[in-house]
C-alpha cells in the first residue's frame, strides 16, 4: 500500500521542464508513473530527477512539501515504533517539552519517579521555591536525609552553629540524658560537643533535632551545595509538584536533559510519538527519509 501524500506537481513541472497542457495529462498520475512517462518520450531531466529524488534532500523538499507537518506525519505514520524512536533525539528541546503535554500530570509525575534525580530537583525548583518543597516533607524522610552516608559531616558542623541554641541543646540532651544550663547553651562549644560524638550517637543526635530545624538546616546548606537536594528521594519532589496545576508544573520539564525527554516520550502511543516527530527539522527529515527509508521514499513517489 502506497502512502497517502501529495505531491508539488508544479515543482516537478520545473524540475522535468513540462508544459502546462502537457501536465494536465498527468493529472491522475502518480510521480513515479510522470517520471516513467517523460523517460520514455525522450525527456532526459526525468531520470536525472528520479534519482535526485532518492538522495536530493532539497529535491525531496520540494516535490513532496516536506515542510507541511501533515505531510511529515503521514510519512512517519507508516513507520515503526522504533523507527519513530530514531527520530526523536534529532527534535529540538523545545519541541520534546511540547511533546510531553500529551501526558496527563499523574502519568508525567509518575515518569519523573524514574528520572535522574538532579534533573526532578531542578524541574522543582523551576517551579516552587525551596522553602514550600520542604515543608511538604514529612519527617521521616527528613529522617532518613540527615542520616544519609552521603550526607559530609563537615558541611553539617558548618552551618549547625547557625540554628537556635535551643535546637542543640534537645539534640545533647537527648543523646545524653544530661539537661545543659544557661551557661553551656553557647552554639559553637555546642556544635563541638556534637562533632565530638560517635557515629551512632552523632546520627541519633541528627535524628532528634527539630523538624522545622531540619528543613532550615538543609536550606542553608543547599546554598553552598546544592547536591545535598539530591538526597531526597523523587516522591518527596513528585508530591509537590502534584499540587500544581498541570500547565504551572510543565513549565519545569525545561530542566529535564533531552535524553530524559526522549526516555519519557517512550511511553506514548505510537500515534501521538507520531505527531511529536513532526516536529523534526525538514532537512533533517528528508535526510533520514533517504539515508534509512528508501522504501518509504519508494512508495511515496509510486503514490
Amino acid at each position: 500500500m502506497s502512502i497517502t501524500i501529495d505531491a508539488n506537481l508544479s515543482v516537478i513541472q520545473n524540475k522535468l521542464s513540462i508544459s502546462t497542457a502537457r501536465m494536465a495529462m498527468y493529472a491522475e498520475k502518480s510521480v513515479d508513473e510522470i517520471i516513467e512517462s517523460e523517460a520514455k518520450a525522450g525527456n532526459n531531466k526525468a531520470l536525472k530527477f528520479a534519482k535526485e529524488l532518492s538522495s536530493n534532500p532539497q529535491n525531496l523538499i520540494k516535490a513532496f512539501s516536506l515542510d507541511d507537518p501533515s505531510q511529515k506525519l503521514a510519512i512517519l505514520q507508516e513507520m515503526n515504533e522504533k523507527d519513530i524512536m530514531e527520530i526523536m533525539p534529532n527534535i529540538e528541546k523545545e519541541g520534546l517539552m511540547l511533546g510531553l503535554n500529551f501526558f496527563t500530570q499523574e502519568k508525567m509525575l509518575y515518569l519523573l519517579e524514574d528520572a535522574p534525580i538532579e534533573e526532578v530537583v531542578n524541574m522543582s525548583l523551576e517551579v516552587l521555591p525551596l522553602q514550600q518543597i520542604l515543608d511538604m516533607i514529612p519527617s521521616k524522610e527528613l529522617d532518613k536525609f540527615v542520616e544519609n552516608k552521603d550526607l559530609d559531616k563537615n558541611l553539617v558542623l558548618n552551618f549547625i552553629d547557625k540554628l537556635d541554641p535551643e535546637v542543640l541543646a534537645q539534640m545533647i540532651e537527648t543523646v545524653t540524658g544530661v539537661p545543659l544550663n544557661d551557661a553551656n547553651l553557647d552554639p559553637q562549644a555546642m556544635t563541638k560537643m556534637i562533632a565530638g560524638f560517635d557515629k551512632d550517637t552523632y546520627l541519633d543526635a541528627m535524628v532528634a533535632m527539630d523538624s522545622d530545624a531540619k528543613r532550615s538546616l538543609i536550606a542553608m546548606m543547599s546554598k553552598k551545595e546544592p547536591e545535598i537536594l539530591q538526597l531526597f528521594d523523587a516522591k518527596n519532589y513528585t508530591k509537590s509538584l502534584a499540587l500544581l496545576q498541570k500547565p504551572d508544573m510543565m513549565k519545569g520539564t525545561v530542566a529535564l536533559e533531552p535524553e530524559t525527554m526522549v526516555e519519557m516520550l517512550s511511553n506514548l502511543p505510537k500515534e501521538l510519538l507520531a505527531i511529536v516527530a513532526t516536529q523534526i527539522d525538514t532537512k533533517e527529515f528528508a535526510e533520514v527519509l533517504i539515508k534509512k527509508h528508501q522504501d518509504l521514499l519508494a512508495e511515496m513517489i509510486a503514490a
